[in-house]
């Protein structure tokens, strides 16, 4: 169970720093420098550049927080999810114990 919700919770952290990693420079440009081209030259490259990276960065960490905590809440329902779908077939998931009073397998 626990392997399962590690799983989702690091590809919704991997999903989530790759979409983090496409959508940032876009909005950093837009932020920085306008729509316009004339507006690029207003500020010192330097400076341009150290904020660009410090919020790429940024960005890449908030994507990574956002999608860990969508994988462990997919992660969450699909266990949830699987339980019960074995529970209405009559079967035990794997990590259930075996009712008290049954004898061990020999």
């Amino acid at each position: 169970m626990f392997r399962t919700l590690l799983t989702f919770a690091v590809v919704g952290t991997l999903v989530g720093i790759v979409l983090a990693t496409l959508a940032a420079p876009s909005f950093i440009r837009a932020d920085l420098c306008g729509f316009t081209a004339d507006q690029q030259t207003s500020r010192p490259c330097l400076n341009t550049v150290q904020d660009s990276t410090s919020r790429l960065i940024t960005a890449q960490l908030t994507g990574g927080a956002v999608g860990t905590g969508i994988g462990v809440g997919l992660g969450v329902f699909f266990i949830v999810w699987r339980k019960r779908r074995a529970a209405a077939k009559g079967q035990l998931p794997p990590d259930a114990k075996p009712p008290a009073g049954a004898s061990p397998p020999a």
